[in-house]
C-alpha cells in the first residue's frame, strides 16, 4: 500500500482510477477542495474522498457525509 502526494488537479483525476481513496487537505491551486471533491466524486462515484480542513478554519468541529464523500 502505497501514498501518492499531488498539488495538481491534473494529477489528482489522474491518480483517481487506480486508487481506494482521496484525501484532500485543501484548496488545490484555484480549485477549493470542495470543488475538487465534488469533481471526483461525479467522475469516479466508488471513490471515498475525504476533506481534512484545518480546525482554525471553523468554530466549531464537524462531520458531513453526502454521497461517498466527507468532509471532517
Amino acid at each position: 500500500i502505497g501514498f501518492e502526494e499531488t498539488d495538481s488537479v491534473c494529477e489528482a483525476l489522474e491518480l483517481a482510477p487506480t486508487s481506494r481513496m482521496a484525501i484532500v487537505t485543501g484548496d488545490v491551486g484555484e480549485v477549493s477542495a470542495e470543488s475538487l471533491m465534488h469533481m471526483l466524486a461525479q467522475r469516479h462515484p466508488t471513490l471515498p474522498v475525504m476533506i481534512l480542513d484545518s480546525p482554525s478554519r471553523h468554530v466549531a468541529p464537524r462531520v458531513v457525509a453526502h454521497g461517498g464523500a466527507m468532509r471532517v
